[in-house]
C-alpha cells in the first residue's frame, strides 16, 4: 500500500512575480450588465468584480 500524498510532501515553489489573470468569455451578452450603466440587469458579482479589476 502506498500513501497518495507521498509526492505532494513537499511544497511546490511559489512564483510571486506575475499576476493572477482571469478571463471569462461569454456569448450574446452585449453590454447588457450593471456594471456598463444597465438599470435592468442585475449583476451585482460582476459589477463588484469589474470595480475590482483594473
Amino acid at each position: 500500500m502506498t500513501n497518495s500524498s507521498s509526492a505532494t510532501d513537499t511544497p511546490l515553489p511559489q512564483v510571486q512575480d506575475r499576476p493572477n489573470i482571469l478571463w471569462i468569455t461569454t456569448e450574446d451578452i452585449s453590454p447588457v450588465l450593471g456594471c456598463y450603466g444597465d438599470s435592468y440587469a442585475i449583476t451585482p458579482h460582476l459589477d463588484q468584480f469589474a470595480a475590482d479589476g483594473v
